[in-house]
């Protein structure tokens, strides 16, 4: 742990001839960032994310890079609870989620349409002659 708080301490950008230090964070573009990005995201998954999909608030989900595509059951919540609870995972943490009339949502450059499908609580018989 040493060695990554020594790396983490030494993080710096430069700008306009200006060499700065985040508060916080990693600099975008530093060779450990993409490392410690992934890191952080994985534990978010495997606890938040994880808790969610079990309480079966959330159906489907998944990342690639910083892109986020999730199914929920809008019998369990809507979009706003969804964004109001993520707003309290934590500060840095700022989902613009895209939502759209037209049932289409596109994700990695696919188009995905939204679709309604019915639930019965009884299959009709099917005789075959």
């Amino acid at each position: 742990m040493t060695l990554l708080n020594i790396i983490l301490r030494q993080n710096y950008f430069s700008k306009l001839r200006r060499i700065y230090q985040p508060d916080e964070g990693i600099a975008t573009g530093s060779p450990i960032s993409g490392t410690m990005a992934e890191v952080f995201l994985q534990q978010l998954e495997n606890s938040i994310i994880k808790h969610l999909i079990d309480a079966k608030i959330l159906s489907f989900y998944t990342r690639y890079m910083d892109g986020i595509f999730l199914i929920y059951d809008s019998m369990c919540t809507n979009p706003d609870n969804i964004l109001q609870y993520t707003d309290t995972i934590h500060s840095s943490i700022q989902l613009n989620p895209t939502m759209d009339s037209t049932n289409n949502v596109n994700f990695l450059d696919l188009s995905n349409q939204k679709i309604h499908l019915p639930w019965h609580k009884h299959l009709p018989q099917t005789y075959l002659n």
